[in-house]
């Protein structure tokens, strides 16, 4: 459940936020009802590099871009359009079992 701080926050946040970053914002929350990986993926590219434009005006870096709700937004729809609901430790897992089914557990 979202608490009443954790929305405060947001807020916040979203006031805080240049004009830009807000018409960012406003995009990839719309691109929460795409059905299409492939243009979401396109569409985050472009975020990102609007986002570096903005990070670097404010002297932010990597983790400034990586962490922004834009960024997060794209990540979520990228993972709900790969029906993914598992961290990447499961799904490297699966691999690993798929690829020791394929060539055998024999060590190389």
């Amino acid at each position: 459940m979202v608490t009443q701080e954790r929305i405060a926050e947001i807020v916040r946040t979203i006031c805080a936020m240049e004009p830009e970053e807000r018409a960012l914002l406003a995009r990839a929350m719309e691109a929460q009802n795409a059905c299409n990986l492939s243009g979401i993926i396109h569409a985050w590219s472009r975020a990102v590099s609007a986002l570096w434009a903005i990070a670097r005006s404010l002297e932010k870096g990597t983790e400034w871009v990586d962490t922004h709700p834009v960024s997060q937004l794209y990540a979520w729809k990228c993972l709900d359009l790969t029906g993914g609901d598992r961290d990447a430790s499961d799904i490297m897992a699966g691999c690993a079992a798929a690829a020791r089914e394929e060539v055998g557990d024999a060590p190389r």
